[in-house]
């Protein structure tokens, strides 16, 4: 079982009655896009944004998916979304000051 098998039109569904405010108000969004994949993208870039941003996680699902279909609309589906792009250069940052010998 993959993470994006908790994201099948069946747990989508399922999502829309669920009791947790977050996955009944994001489930309409997610279930614009059409493969769990994307789905799980949208999802994570959504956890991003609302750690960078501090969103509301259905806004920020919002988000990730209305950026996620204007990138397929215009053919770039692998170019990074804002989150994805943002924690590189912070992974990036901070494997240059491990190098240099700091710690933080």
């Amino acid at each position: 079982m993959s993470a994006a098998d908790n994201y099948s039109d069946e747990k989508i569904e399922a999502m829309k009655t669920s009791i947790w405010p977050g996955e009944r108000n994001s489930a309409p969004y997610l279930a614009e896009l059409d493969t769990p994949e994307r789905r799980l993208r949208a999802v994570r870039e959504a956890h991003t944004l609302t750690n960078l941003i501090g969103m509301i996680h259905s806004q920020a699902v919002y988000h990730a998916v209305s950026s996620l279909k204007k990138n397929i609309a215009e053919g770039n589906e692998d170019k990074p979304l804002y989150g994805e792009e943002t924690a590189r250069k912070y992974r990036e940052a901070a494997e240059e000051r491990k190098a240099m010998g700091f710690n933080y």
